[in-house]
């Protein structure tokens, strides 16, 4: 029987692990974060009532065998009443109205692009992220990804939302869960703050992995080790929900690195027996390209990890030959 590896976390981050598992012999599952507002999403959301499907249609669009599907469904319209929208959140909101279930949208999705992988929302409920620190309360992923954050900060969801059930069996029955990379306190926590999650990690017999961002955004987690990232999981959601970390140590020169942006700490991490620490060259050498036709691609790191590198240590860690 295939082991069964679920992963959890927003769009980007999620995709890049599925996409490099998916081609293995592994039963596999992506809970995807359901708290986006920002662009095409957002405005999708305030106009028609839909669920956040944006971070939904990049794991989708990411999965496909098809290079023209992927495209067709990743698609930015420019100009118009459509600018900035893409067509595979068009697809996604469509298939939501008409069949009253974001669920079951996934689904015609997922047969018309031939994907396989289990793709499920965290939550059936529709919340946002709200910020709240001394400075005041911020509400909504689009404006808290470029807002000071710091380690008194509290993050919650409102309205306050559950596991949903098909999540939950995705990580009560998996062989190995995967923490996914991507923006930290907008795409990852709002996927782990739902509540459900915490617990069914700390229940879970599965090992849990952290995979580490590969740069910091400086005006919320400057100077960040992945042992801090594990610390403000630990604050934020509960301790000792992670088994094992991956961080990168491919170092990245600074000339690549954007305003406000520098590589995540990993030279001088103290030993811990809390966690295992993998640290591994996981970069992948190609800079990602930005979209002329996303609103917030500026908010979006042009650094992605390796997935075929990814690959190679996550089958490990399941216990399966890289073949």
């Amino acid at each position: 029987m295939a082991k069964k590896i679920t992963v959890i976390g927003g769009g980007h981050g999620s995709s890049v692990v599925l996409s490099a598992l998916k081609d293995y012999d592994f039963d596999l599952s992506g809970i995807i974060s359901m708290a986006d507002n920002g662009g095409s999403t957002g405005r999708l959301r305030d106009e028609l009532g839909v669920s956040a499907v944006g971070d939904i249609r990049q794991s989708l669009a990411r999965l496909t065998d098809s290079e023209e599907l992927r495209e067709l469904f990743s698609y930015r319209f420019s100009g118009g009443e459509l600018d900035g929208h893409s067509l595979g959140n068009l697809f996604l909101a469509a298939g939501q109205l008409m069949s009253g279930s974001i669920e079951e949208s996934i689904n015609i999705a997922k047969e018309a692009l031939g994907v396989k992988v289990n793709i499920v929302p965290v939550t059936d409920s529709n919340p946002n992220l709200v910020l709240e620190q001394d400075s005041g309360t911020i509400f909504g992923v689009h404006d808290i990804a470029t807002a000071e954050i710091n380690k008194k900060s509290v993050l919650k969801l409102a309205p306050n939302s559950t596991l949903s059930s098909q999540a939950s069996k995705a990580l009560n029955e998996a062989d190995l869960i995967v923490i996914a990379p991507g923006h930290f306190y907008c795409s990852i926590l709002p996927a782990l703050l739902v509540e459900g999650v915490g617990q069914a990690l700390n229940d879970s017999n599965a090992k849990v992995v952290f995979m580490s961002n590969l740069t910091n955004i400086n005006i919320q987690n400057e100077g960040f080790t992945p042992l801090d990232y594990l610390s403000e999981i630990g604050r934020l959601v509960g301790a000792d929900l992670v088994d094992i970390a991956i961080y990168n140590t491919a170092l990245i020169s600074e000339d690549r690195l954007k305003p406000g942006e520098s590589q995540v700490e990993f030279t001088e991490l103290p030993q811990t027996s809390n966690y295992e620490l993998i640290g591994i060259d996981i970069l992948d050498d190609e800079e990602a390209k930005p979209n002329p036709n996303d609103k917030i691609a500026a908010l979006r790191s042009k650094f992605r990890h390796d997935k075929d590198k990814v690959a190679k240590i996550l089958t490990s860690l399941a216990g399966e030959e890289n073949e």
